[in-house]
């Protein structure tokens, strides 16, 4: 299996609303820290990886209600 489904998607953003989704299961997060002035990776599995694709979306303009809108 290439995903991961957490059971019932939540967000601050939006307390009532609540969406299962299927995330990427393995993600390689690419960065880079101003501090060191260096790239960065981070390898996630599972619910980081879910955290972080959440939080991308978000940099996105991306919220949950989003994709039940694309669903519909």
């Amino acid at each position: 299996k290439n995903y991961f489904v957490p059971e019932g998607e939540k967000c601050l953003s939006e307390p009532d609303f609540q969406i299962e989704l299927k995330r990427h299961k393995d993600i390689l997060l690419i960065g880079y820290d101003t501090i060191k002035k260096a790239n960065v990776t981070y390898p996630l599995s599972n619910f980081r990886a879910a955290i972080a694709q959440h939080e991308v979306d978000h940099l996105n303009g991306i919220l949950l209600h989003t994709y039940k809108e694309n669903i519909q």
